[in-house]
């Protein structure tokens, strides 16, 4: 994405951000200017604790996923071992 568009911002729960748990990132991209602050500020009203950091801080961390790495999704813990925060 860095590649196509020249402003772009990554949002992810702290945990995976930090790569502690599984999740999804979501990725914005413009190719006007975003306005990161107001974006980490709207953030930090949110229930969970997201982290905002400029894509290109990310670009280079992982792998291209092809058909070759294709394994089965892992199964969700049992409830009776895990608690919501």
């Amino acid at each position: 994405m860095t590649a196509v568009f020249p402003h772009t911002v990554a949002l992810a729960l702290a945990d995976v951000m930090k790569g502690r748990r599984f999740g999804n990132y979501v990725v914005l991209a413009s190719d006007q200017p975003l306005d990161i602050d107001e974006i980490r500020r709207r953030a930090t009203r949110l229930a969970a604790t997201t982290t905002v950091r400029p894509a290109n801080a990310l670009k280079g961390t992982a792998k291209p996923f092809t058909d070759e790495d294709v394994v089965a999704s892992p199964l969700p813990p049992d409830l009776g071992t895990w608690r919501a925060r």
